[in-house]
């Protein structure tokens, strides 16, 4: 039988328009461990999408946020788990080496090119090449 979770994740960008990821600790616990991701995580019952998008981003690195912008929804299937996700979006000029990092091994932007041959963990590289293509396609990054 199949498991069904819903999560979240943004998509943050740098006006040099490179990609925040955040790297996977290495606990033999979870999934994915070392590999990149977007920030994000699950949603509590009593919580929006854009709710939980900016409790995790206060979770995972101390930063409120606002002006978050929705871009789509991803379903996946992983293991014994079928997933649904609501992919937020923003442009946020972070100093990774002043930014708290509460979850995770890492945090650093990549620009596109780099970022090609980052490992990711769950469906990340699916929507990474969405929304570069969709935006490409709009001129945004």
């Amino acid at each position: 039988m199949k498991i069904y979770k819903e999560g979240v994740l943004i998509i943050i960008y740098n006006s040099g328009a490179e990609f925040l990821f955040q790297k996977r600790d290495y606990n033999p616990e979870i999934k994915y461990q070392g590999k990149w991701v977007f920030l994000g995580g699950g949603i509590k019952p009593d919580e929006t999408p854009e709710d939980a998008v900016k409790r995790e981003l206060l979770e995972e690195i101390n930063i409120p946020v606002t002006d978050i912008f929705f871009y789509d929804h991803f379903h996946y299937s992983d293991e014994d788990e079928e997933h649904l996700q609501y992919v937020f979006y923003k442009e946020l000029n972070l100093d990774v080496s002043r930014t708290t990092l509460n979850e995770g091994a890492e945090l650093k932007y990549f620009s596109w090119q780099d970022a090609q041959s980052l490992e990711f963990g769950f469906n990340i590289k699916t929507i990474l090449f969405d929304y570069y293509r969709h935006q490409c396609v709009k001129n945004i990054i």
